[in-house]
Formats: structure tokens, C-alpha cells, sequence
């Protein structure tokens, strides 16, 4: 069986990268000729993912990694309308490695609408471990442009890192573009763990019997424009992507 993971953007390829040593037939969707997902009306959001899950049945695909935050604040009703699909979000994969980390504060960095979804907060009202979630909108956008070196990128950074509320024995990266500023972020909080949800994500596919670990060949389509993927995936994550279809939801 094949595995399907879809982003708004590049974001997701972090997750790609973690998952090629698996050996498994991936089929990447990047939905960048959308709306950023974050900025979807939910309504809207849960329509475009059903057109989402629509494709990867058409590739006899019925295990979907959403690769994006924003997204997976709506996966409970995409779950609903498909349950003949077997899906892995990026939050319950965050709160679980937070929670299993042994850590005691820490600070949660994502978009806006991962933040204002309250997932985290919800999650952790009750819970030992002392946490701060902030918003760090425009990090994605520069990741997604290939820019991690500018001096706007480097004020934007180390704006999220200011006014903290104490010191962060941990970060979870709550938007699937962050690793790939991972040790940008580590040289503002060299003592902190970088927590990457994704890792939560290969350990619960690896479990899964019923998926073909017998790696052929990688796809990779986006509805958007396909010479800003590529330079966007070799600028953000090094991935050199030969072959790139674009196609229409």
C-alpha cells in the first residue's frame, strides 16, 4: 500500500525526508495553487482537503500523512467524511511527543491558525508540563521562498524567541517548515530539545503492517507552480526533485 502526504507547500517535505529510509512508495501533494491553508474559512479548508483525499484514491492511496498544522485543526471532520481512509495529523503527533519527552517547559511555535485553534492550550491546561504557545507566522513564508539568511528572516526569529514567559527546556515545532531552521533556532536556545512531530508520525506508519515498505519510485504533484517547488524544496531542505507533475483538484 502506498502512503500519501500533502501540504499547502514545502513544508511537508520535512516529513518526506524523514520517511525515505522507510522504503516506502510516497506520493507527494503540494496544494500551493490554493489559498494558504491557514488563511481557509474552515468551511473552506475541510471542502479543499476532501478534494484532497479525492486524489490519493484515484492513486489507490488510503494512508494520508497531513503534513501541515493548519490542516490537521480540521482533521476530525476530514476523518468523519472519510473513513474509509486511514489518516496521521501533525497535532495529536506534537502533543504526544511533548507529553512523552520528559520535559517540563516548553514553548510551542506555529502559525496563526495552529495557535488560535487552542489545540495545545486545550491540551495542556491540566497538564505538569508548563507550556507557551506563540505565533510565528511569517517563518513559513520565508522558509517557502528559500530565504533562512536575510536579516528580515533573522529579526522575524528572534522576535518569536522574545518575551518569553520562562525558559524553555524544549521547542516543538508546530509547523511542518521548521526544521529546516532547526539549527537557526537551536543558536537562540542551545539548551533546549527541538521536538519534531513528525518522528511521532514514522513511529505509528512503521507499526503499520498493512503499508508496502518495498520502496519503487516517488511521486510528487502540486497544483501550484511546479519551478517554485523545486527551488523551494532545494533552497528549504536540499531535496533535489527531478520529476514534478502539476495537476488540477
Amino acid at each position: 500500500m502506498n502512503l500519501g502526504l500533502v501540504d499547502w507547500g514545502v513544508g511537508g517535505l520535512s516529513v518526506y525526508q524523514r520517511l525515505i529510509s522507510k522504503k516506502l512508495n510516497i506520493t507527494y501533494l503540494s496544494d500551493s495553487g490554493a489559498m494558504p491553508y491557514g488563511k481557509m474559512a474552515k468551511p473552506q479548508l475541510i471542502q479543499r482537503l476532501q478534494l484532497v483525499c479525492d486524489f490519493f484514491r484515484t492513486k489507490n492511496i488510503q494512508h494520508i500523512v497531513i503534513a501541515c498544522n493548519a490542516a490537521s485543526t480540521v482533521l476530525n471532520e476530514v476523518k468523519r467524511k472519510n473513513p474509509d481512509l486511514v489518516f496521521y495529523g501533525m497535532l495529536d503527533s506534537g502533543a504526544e511527543l511533548v507529553r512523552k519527552s520528559k520535559v517540563e517547559n516548553s514553548l510551542i511555535i506555529g502559525g496563526k491558525r495552529t495557535v488560535l485553534s487552542k489545540y495545545f492550550q486545550t491540551r495542556f491546561k491540566n497538564s505538569r508540563i508548563k507550556t507557551q504557545v506563540k505565533i510565528a507566522q511569517p517563518l513559513s513564508a520565508f522558509i517557502e521562498k528559500g530565504d533562512m539568511s536575510s536579516i528580515l528572516f533573522q529579526r522575524s526569529l528572534k522576535k518569536v524567541f522574545s518575551n518569553l514567559k520562562f525558559k524553555p527546556d524544549s521547542v516543538l515545532l508546530a509547523c511542518t517548515h521548521y526544521p529546516a531552521i532547526e539549527k537557526q533556532i537551536k543558536q537562540l536556545v542551545p539548551t533546549a530539545k527541538i521536538l519534531d512531530p513528525s518522528t511521532m508520525i514514522i513511529k505509528k506508519i512503521s507499526r503499520k503492517k498493512e503499508i508496502n515498505f518495498l520502496k519503487k519510485t516517488d511521486q510528487f504533484y502540486t497544483t501550484g507552480l511546479p519551478s517554485s517547488m523545486v527551488k523551494s524544496a532545494q533552497k528549504a531542505f536540499g531535496l533535489n526533485i527531478r520529476k514534478l507533475t502539476k495537476i488540477s483538484l
